[in-house]
């Protein structure tokens, strides 16, 4: 074993992400997105303060959902790498 070094090396496996993961991600980019832009138009006096009030809603929701979903198909016990 002198001057010898062993390595172990182990296998990489990726989990395979369905389409909806990624689809959701850019979905509640683009919520956060379109409240943010009412809420500098609102700053600017463009906009009542009752517009931007249903899309900060929604950005909870789909934030919940966003994160509900991960736990959904990534915690599925097939899916876990150990």
């Amino acid at each position: 074993m002198e001057g010898k070094m062993t390595t172990k090396v182990s296998k990489s496996t990726t989990l395979s992400i369905p389409r909806s993961l990624p689809i959701l991600c850019f979905a509640v980019v683009a919520i956060y997105l379109i409240f943010f832009t009412l809420e500098m138009l609102y700053e600017a006096d463009v906009v009542s303060r009752n517009i931007p009030v249903p899309w900060e809603w929604l950005c909870g929701i789909s934030l919940l959902a966003w994160v509900f979903a991960h736990s959904l198909i990534l915690g599925r016990e097939e899916t876990c790498v150990v």
